[in-house]
């Protein structure tokens, strides 16, 4: 597994929990996501790489697995794309 798999395994990892920190110090973002209940997948297009979060009554859980049935899936062609689109600008 490369240095940029890993990089990328840990940024989808991370997303729920700066979800979670977010919506602790702000109430606005928080209703935000109890408005809607949702299943979004991010993933390479080989599924390689999956990861599906589960938005439900303002909760966040993950899954490192493709969902059968997401109600989104931003599929990307490769680990470079998605760490370019997945990362910040530095």
């Amino acid at each position: 597994m490369s240095i940029k798999t890993l990089r990328l395994k840990a940024t989808l990892f991370a997303l729920p929990r700066l979800f979670a920190l977010k919506a602790a110090s702000s109430p606005t973002f928080k209703a935000h996501l109890s408005a809607r209940n949702c299943v979004v997948q991010i993933r390479l297009a080989d599924n390689s790489v999956a990861r599906y979060l589960n938005f439900a009554d303002g909760k966040i859980t993950s899954r490192a697995a493709v969902h059968p049935a997401p109600d989104m899936t931003m599929l990307m062609k490769d680990v470079d794309t998605a760490l370019s689109l997945m990362t910040p600008p530095v």
